[in-house]
């Protein structure tokens, strides 16, 4: 993780003549480095009882509550997954991932949302299954940052007036998604496959990438345009691109029948399944918020450059 993210300090500031680009690569680099040091600590904090950095040394604590140890592995993990959290851009911890996404260049962005994402999502499954014997002390608090990374996600993206940044908050809402699904997974893990989390995030960052190639194309004159200003008219220039965009932001709302509706009804359903009825309610309410916005990025291309 942290080779990925000193690579990615550098990316957000390869276009040096940005002061956006700069500012969005210390930004990063500052808030970066602080969750890298609960993840630290948490990870000295597992080590200390178990003698080793093997997951499995959690679920040995958990086991021997007796040893002394147990309230030491539930802070180590509590702050592993502070760490993990700001890496996959959870709320509270995400606040960086809308100014980043913003200053960073559309490629680059685009990558981060993606690649990132899915070895932070990674990373924070493992964790989780490892401290299955632990969930009483961490299930409540992640059931309440699923609910609150979808509101907050969903509900910050209808004000936004840049599409980089409306794509960012959207990425932050499906975040929680996927969250709601690892839950799912970890609470019955007989009853729940993880395969429902892996589609969702294959299907998403297909979506994403493929929305962020399709927004580069705005640039005019060698300058990025991430307003939807910047979009009026991209459907008489490129009309393909703007069909494909239709796709994509069709399968990141969940429209039927593209790939994005299965993978949230797969999700819907385990959430159902697992007795975590709230957050299922949660995920089909701020689905339906995110049309409004999504929308909003496919009407800006169909305005003629002349209504700008």
């Amino acid at each position: 993780l942290e080779v990925l993210s000193i690579a990615l300090y550098c990316m957000a500031g390869m276009d040096r003549k940005q002061a956006k680009s700069q500012e969005s690569a210390i930004k990063y680099f500052l808030l970066g480095a602080f969750a890298s040091a609960f993840l630290l600590m948490g990870i000295a904090y597992i080590y200390g009882p178990t003698g080793s950095l093997d997951l499995g040394g959690i679920a040995m604590i958990a086991a021997m509550p007796e040893s002394g140890y147990l309230t030491m592995a539930v802070f180590g993990v509590g702050m592993l997954l502070v760490g993990l959290m700001f890496k996959a851009a959870l709320v509270p911890f995400h606040q960086w991932a809308p100014d980043v996404y913003q200053g960073a260049p559309t490629n680059v962005t685009a990558f981060m949302a993606a690649a990132s994402k899915v070895a932070a999502i990674g990373a924070l499954a493992r964790v989780l299954s490892a401290s299955g014997a632990l969930q009483e002390f961490w299930l409540p608090a992640l059931f309440w940052v699923a609910i609150a990374t979808m509101v907050v996600g969903n509900f910050a993206a209808l004000v936004q007036k840049d599409v980089k940044r409306t794509l960012g908050y959207s990425s932050i809402a499906n975040a929680g998604y996927v969250l709601v699904a690892l839950l799912a997974h970890v609470k019955k893990p007989d009853q729940v496959p993880l395969t429902t989390a892996l589609f969702f995030l294959v299907v998403y960052c297909l979506m994403t990438v493929g929305s962020f190639a399709v927004v580069s194309l705005a640039a005019k004159g060698g300058e990025e345009g991430t307003r939807f200003q910047d979009l009026h008219g991209l459907w008489k220039r490129a009309p393909f691109a703007v069909g494909c965009l239709i796709v994509f932001v069709a399968s990141l709302i969940g429209i039927p029948p593209t790939a994005g509706f299965f993978a949230k009804l797969f999700i819907f359903q385990d959430a159902l399944s697992t007795g975590l009825v709230p957050l299922a309610i949660v995920l089909a309410v701020t689905s339906a918020v995110s049309v409004y916005y999504y929308l909003g990025i496919i009407q800006a291309t169909f305005v003629s450059d002349e209504g700008a």
